[in-house]
């Protein structure tokens, strides 16, 4: 049987039925969206990696256009911080899969022990994967349908606007594109309308470019204490050996996001007085 033709008898065994319950519009055999006040959630099913047959990938994610119009605004940026989806075109600021959203309230993560799930391996380039057992599709399809319900959708209905989409504040539940740079967070939560906390952002960031190194030696001890080792029963702290080099680093970091501050209040400045104009307009 076709990889295609495989993965479309997992997802539409059950999920893509759940998925249009909830209001999702159908893209394709595997893929299926909902769009809210300027943002877009989406489900995608397969493909399988070729040297891995049977295998299958799954994706919910989320994409804010105004995040990816903000950051191309930036003259140090040159990509969107949107990533694919699934290896297919389609792009998320922030992407999970079935049932990785866990409660801390379980001991552990269902998902991880299912026959059917092989989890993501230490040092692997590859997610975790579902994988048919006894090429029983259709079960497969159940399966996956049933966390997506239990776990993903719970969550995610409460983030279908703009306003919502990133999660009751102040928790940051999700930092989309943060493997480029954390700072990225206030574009983020700028374009979901919370921007009272990015100022709030941007007077910490002030604070920490002017720390000098008593302070900054005080932050990078007090982060050896957080990390102290527990041994027979007791708490060895680990040495403080705090070096220069280290205090130099930690200001450099400082300085870094200093000056991407100083680009994005520049950008949102610009963005503020053109969306002041355009109201006075109207």
């Amino acid at each position: 049987m076709a990889v295609a033709e495989a993965a479309k008898i997992v997802f539409q065994t059950a999920l893509a039925g759940t998925l249009e319950s909830k209001g999702f519009r159908r893209v394709s055999d595997t893929n299926y969206v909902i769009e809210g006040d300027g943002i877009e959630w989406r489900v995608i099913f397969g493909p399988e990696y070729k040297d891995e047959p049977g295998t299958f990938l799954d994706a919910t994610g989320i994409f804010i256009p105004e995040v990816d119009r903000l950051c191309l605004a930036l003259e140090s940026q040159s990509a969107p911080l949107s990533l694919p989806m699934a290896r297919t075109k389609y792009r998320a600021h922030f992407s999970f899969e079935c049932s990785s959203i866990i409660d801390p309230k379980k001991p552990y993560n269902e998902r991880e022990h299912d026959p059917c799930y092989i989890p993501e391996q230490i040092g692997s380039d590859r997610r975790g994967r579902w994988a048919t057992k006894g090429k029983d599709l259709e079960a497969l399809g159940q399966r996956i349908d049933h966390y997506w319900q239990r776990d993903t959708w719970p969550w995610l209905r409460d983030r279908m606007t703009l306003g919502t989409a990133c999660g009751p504040l102040p928790s940051m539940e999700w930092i989309p594109g943060d493997r480029r740079g954390t700072w990225f967070e206030l574009l983020q939560w700028w374009a979901c309308g919370h921007r009272d906390l990015v100022i709030s952002k941007f007077s910490d960031m002030e604070r920490d470019a002017a720390q000098d190194d008593h302070q900054i030696f005080q932050i990078l001890k007090e982060k050896k204490q957080v990390g102290r080792s527990l041994f027979l029963g007791q708490f060895i702290p680990f040495l403080f050996g705090v070096k220069e080099q280290k205090i130099r680093d930690l200001r450099h970091l400082y300085m870094q996001k200093n000056e991407h501050m100083q680009e994005i209040i520049d950008l949102l400045n610009v963005r503020q007085n053109v969306e002041e104009k355009m109201r006075d307009w109207r």
